[in-house]
């Protein structure tokens, strides 16, 4: 999958990683991390708001201040 989102496959990329994620049991917020930056690449930023408002909020998710980041950028 994420070689997919380097290569433009954006649409095939995003199907790969939900496959991926749902066979090999990986974490749901690695998921939704690289949704989110496949959304960012092709500039469709209302999705990819979508996907960093949820791991910027997670206590959880190491990342989360990247997704903050993220976040304040998109605004």
């Amino acid at each position: 999958g994420v070689a997919n989102r380097e290569t433009a496959e954006f649409e095939g990329s995003i199907k790969v990683i939900e496959q991926y994620a749902a066979n090999n049991d990986m974490d749901q917020s690695i998921t939704e991390w690289n949704i989110g930056l496949i959304y960012l690449k092709t500039e469709e930023n209302a999705k990819a708001k979508s996907y960093f408002q949820k791991l910027a909020e997670s206590t959880a998710f190491e990342g989360a201040a990247d997704a903050q980041e993220i976040l304040k950028n998109l605004e």
